[in-house]
This record gives structure tokens, C-alpha cells and sequence, in this order.
């Protein structure tokens, strides 16, 4: 029994010796460069307000490094229950594969081709 308990622990032991604490990276909402490990996320918050058309939507190259994990909308708390508030759109991206990722946000109405707003991230995935 002692022979078994210590085997495996042996092997509950050597399982979590390769697994790193997985982090949150918060990135500032003018973007930027963030260095990064595998299994982070990269997590953006940035002001916005449906209500008026325009919304962050995101995109990159970089499908096989970076992974949207989420895409929310809060409304700011303040002046509950009144129409045309503002809010965040939080964006959370996770690192799978090394490499450089580049992600861009862009706030903009569906129905137009230009954005009024866009931010860049570049990740540095190790």
C-alpha cells in the first residue's frame, strides 16, 4: 500500500511539474505589445455604446496563435434604466501556439466600410 501511495504521488508530482500558472494579461485600451506565454489571455477592455450602431469587432491573421475566447458587453452602471447609455466591450483572446500574433479592434457601424476607431495588439507568444 505505502509502495502505492508513493507511486503516485511520484506521478501527481511529475504531471504538475510541466503545467504553468495561466495568466491574464490586461492590455491597455490604446493597445500596444504584450509578451506572453502559451495558455495566457490577453484581456482588453474599451468604451462603447451600442446604441448609437457602432461596435468593437475583432480580427487577425493569427487564428492559429491567438483564439477569442470572448467577447462581452457591460453597461455602465451609472444612469440605470436610461436609454442611449455607454458601456465596455471586454475582449479576451487566448495564446495557443509561439509566435508573434497581431490582433485589430475596430469600432465601426455594420453598414460602414470605414471604422472610426481601431486599436492594435501584437503578442509576443514564448
Amino acid at each position: 500500500m505505502k509502495k502505492f501511495v508513493f507511486v503516485l504521488s511520484a506521478f501527481l508530482l511529475a504531471s504538475c511539474a510541466g503545467m504553468q500558472e495561466q495568466r491574464i494579461i490586461t492590455v491597455p485600451s490604446d493597445g500596444g505589445a504584450a509578451q506572453c506565454r502559451l495558455g495566457d489571455a490577453l484581456k482588453i477592455s474599451l468604451e462603447s455604446n451600442p446604441t448609437t450602431g457602432y461596435c468593437w469587432s475583432a480580427k487577425s491573421d493569427d487564428c492559429d496563435k491567438v483564439v477569442q475566447e470572448e467577447n462581452r458587453y457591460d453597461a455602465d452602471p451609472t444612469g440605470a434604466g436610461m436609454c442611449g447609455r455607454g458601456g465596455t466591450q471586454t475582449f479576451v483572446f487566448r495564446c495557443v501556439n509561439r509566435g508573434v500574433a497581431r490582433i485589430t479592434l475596430e469600432y465601426a457601424r455594420s453598414w460602414e466600410k470605414t471604422p472610426i476607431k481601431s486599436v492594435e495588439i501584437t503578442a509576443d507568444i514564448k
